[in-house]
């Protein structure tokens, strides 16, 4: 194979980008994307959550680009500021008028203040949230211990009145000390109570994110704003979909050819399914309710859907006039009522990207998850267009995309890279460096890795372990801290181990920049001061220019190349020896099917030329593996010392 010279002069330089979730930590990324547009064209663009908003404003930017606005960018390099400002960032999450008592209470356990404040503030907001039942209580607290003394010497009820006038402060401490611990438990099981029925009926959700339909008083409303002020357009014009980026026009002179100009991806996690989704959706129709989702987005963009997701509808199963609706065409109804009628979600061309990155965003127990619709089949109902005349949806929430792919750098993986892909990894920042007070210097928070073989290994700490720069021996002598840590632990592992093993991998980890992150930055934290927002905004620009300066290309190919060679070599080698030496008879008539000499009863080839060359190339495949087996021996094979960890090949599903 001949190297092609077909794009060899391009003229512009390319790149791709993955950003993980964090929900506020997101605002480091628009710094990074600012940096990285100065030299790159933005080919492929990835996120999860936090993630998703700055990938899909960085996208639009790159369609504004594109489309004559050269200064599409400065929509990115002004949002942190905005956020700053004024406390916009707390604002955009506004609760709900349901769920806003709850939402001041949990606010009281973020921010930089102390831990004592913090249970302060807290309990305050739990005592004024559920403010009557704490004064019933306390005023029955009070009472309780000149009654109970009353009872026990039987006396009269005028002796309640006696003791408290012998003993005042016995009687009032007696029920202060009984009243407050009383009313407080009370109004603690009271907010419960009230904040588990307000989420459930709020779509798991403190805030749904459209709080208001004023523009950007909302976040889904603003995300919205600066989608569409990036990509050079009003509000109320058209929204951007993906269909926008894919047939963005070329720059000036561009020899680039690719099927997606720009390519935008990121991941939500359907939770009545159990697994995570790609969007671009990879297949399947998906159907809403117009009224459920009119509280989660604009007016304009459900109406926007209805219009497009009939078109894909008939598009899918067109119906010929006067003739009754069967099988597929057969309307979609909710199936609370059987008569409310559900629009198809349209086509991924016209799917907007805000709708898109909302799903993404739904951060469990704070962001309202999305209900969507599918048709199952396995309902008696969707089978039989005989007797019924409608089909009945099956509703599909939709939450955060963290839940289980919170860093999907593999996104837009090729065996050989024509461009770099980089990755904005968010890690836990311990130590010194974190003591309110100190300065956060952006040099000691960004990392990239400075030679082969080192790379973002995440230790989940325990305690009894060394720690820091200094390697300072820590030991944790508290038996709640350990618990703790050791049950968070968990819960981390659990949901990002596929993510933390791919960023410690040779071909990953030098193409990602860790940016380290205190307690009281990012994450959970609405409402830190414009200092602070600030410091993260120098960190996203700092990890561009580590990227930029340090990421040295060229080792990146070759340590691919590497990999690829190696993985084939092994994957090819168990291929051959599975297929060269069946288990006779037991496989017999399965390698039948795949030798062409019979008809297997499902999936079978299309066309009786591909089955023929289907057999030839698993032929030629073992062909290929014996030749590497004879003419490399075991100290010259492709895998010896190479890149470790080892990569495999192996077929999953995509998502």
């Amino acid at each position: 194979m001949e190297t092609s010279t077909t794009q060899a002069n391009a003229e512009y330089e390319y790149c791709d980008l993955v950003m993980k979730g964090g929900i506020t930590s997101g605002v480091i990324y628009p710094a990074a994307a600012v940096r990285l547009s100065s030299k790159y064209r933005f080919k492929n663009i990835g996120g999860t959550s936090a993630g998703a908003i700055a990938a899909a404003v960085t996208a639009a930017a790159e369609l504004g680009r594109r489309t004559n606005k050269p200064d599409a960018f400065d929509v990115l390099k002004a949002l942190p500021e905005d956020l700053a400002r004024n406390g916009h960032l707390l604002k955009l999450f506004t609760p709900d008028p349901s769920t806003r008592k709850v939402f001041k209470v949990a606010l009281g356990f973020v921010g930089r203040r102390s831990i004592l404040r913090k249970v302060f503030d807290s309990a305050l907001g739990v005592v004024l949230a559920s403010l009557l039942w704490f004064l019933l209580l306390l005023a029955i607290g009070l009472a309780l211990p000149a009654l109970f003394y009353a009872l026990v010497r039987w006396h009269s009820p005028t002796a309640v009145f006696g003791l408290c006038a012998h003993h005042p402060i016995v009687c009032i401490m007696s029920g202060l000390c009984l009243g407050f611990p009383l009313g407080f438990v009370g109004a603690v099981a009271a907010g419960i109570v009230r904040t588990i029925r307000a989420v459930a009926s709020n779509g798991f959700g403190l805030c749904s994110g459209m709080a208001s339909q004023k523009g950007s008083d909302s976040l889904t409303g603003w995300i919205h704003q600066q989608i569409q002020t990036a990509a050079g357009r009003k509000s109320d014009d058209k929204p951007v979909t993906f269909g926008d980026l894919w047939t963005a026009p070329a720059y000036s002179g561009e020899n680039l050819s690719t099927e997606r100009m720009i390519n935008l991806k990121v991941v939500t996690t359907g939770l009545t399914e159990g697994r995570p989704f790609t969007i671009p959706f990879l297949g399947g129709a998906l159907y809403f309710n117009k009224s459920e989702l009119g509280a989660l987005f604009p007016n304009d963009i459900v109406q926007y859907l209805i219009t497009k997701g009939e078109i894909a509808d008939r598009r899918a199963h067109p119906l010929q006039p006067g003739r009754k609706p069967t099988g597929d065409q057969r309307p979609v109804v909710s199936p609370a009522d059987n008569t409310t009628r559900l629009f198809r979600l349209p086509d991924n061309e016209d799917l907007p990207i805000l709708v898109a990155t909302r799903m993404s965003l739904s951060f469990p127990g704070l962001l309202s998850a999305v209900p969507l619709y599918r048709v199952d089949y396995r309902i008696d109902r969707n089978q039989d267009s005989d007797t019924y005349n409608t089909r009945v949806g099956t509703k599909v929430w939709f939450s955060d995309g963290g839940i289980c792919s919170n860093f999907p750098l593999n996104f837009f993986d090729s065996p050989l890279p024509r461009w770099p892909t980089f990755g904005l990894n968010l890690l836990q920042a311990r130590g010194a460096s974190c003591t309110e007070g100190s300065p956060r210097n952006s040099d000691d928070f960004v990392t990239l890795p400075k030679a082969v073989g080192s790379g973002p290994v995440v230790w989940n700490w325990l305690g009894d372990a060394y720690r820091g720069s200094k390697s300072e021996f820590v030991e944790e002598r508290s038996a709640h801290s350990c618990i703790a840590r050791f049950a968070g632990s968990i819960v981390n592992t659990m949901q990002n181990w596929r993510d933390n093993l791919q960023a410690a991998s040779p071909g990953y980890r030098d193409r990602i920049v860790s940016v380290r992150l205190c307690q009281d930055e990012g994450g959970l934290n609405l409402n830190m001061p414009e200092e602070l927002i600030t410091t993260l905004n120098q960190r996203g620009d700092k990890a561009a220019e580590l990227l930029l300066t340090k990421f040295d290309f060229s080792q990146h190919v070759f340590t691919r190349f590497r990999i690829t060679l190696c993985s084939l070599q092994e994957y090819l080698a168990c291929l051959d020896e599975a297929y060269s030496h069946p288990v006779l008879p037991q496989d017999a008539e399965g390698w039948s099917y795949v030798d062409g000499t019979s008809r297997p009863p499902h999936y079978n080839w299309s066309h009786e030329n591909i089955r023929s060359k289907a057999a030839k190339a698993i032929n030629d495949l073992g062909e290929l593996s014996e030749v590497w087996k004879n003419s490399l021996t075991e100290q010259e094979g492709f895998c010896t010392d190479s890149p470790k960890p080892r990569a495999v090949l192996q077929s999953r599903p995509d998502f």
